[in-house]
């Protein structure tokens, strides 16, 4: 029973394996995920999200889209609290 369980083990192991990166997948998959997240920091400014709230209701009761509130629209960003 204790060679079985002890066999299971090592199979299972071995099946897991491939799921842990090793040192150089680890830093390519990071410098991937720093690259994406930068690459969406710098489109922030223009993100959508950025508008006012009554800018972002007033396109979608108008039924307009596409268009760029003017940059006096925006609001300065609170600190974090």
């Amino acid at each position: 029973m204790i060679d079985e369980l002890r066999g299971e083990i090592e199979r299972l192991r071995a099946q897991t394996r491939p799921l842990e990166p090793d040192s150089n997948q680890r830093r390519e998959l990071g410098e991937q995920v720093l690259n994406h997240a930068l690459n969406f920091l710098d489109q922030v400014e223009d993100a959508p999200s950025l508008r006012p709230a009554s800018v972002c209701l007033s396109f979608a009761q108008s039924g307009i889209s596409g268009v760029k509130p003017s940059s006096n629209n925006r609001r300065p960003m609170e600190p974090a609290k």
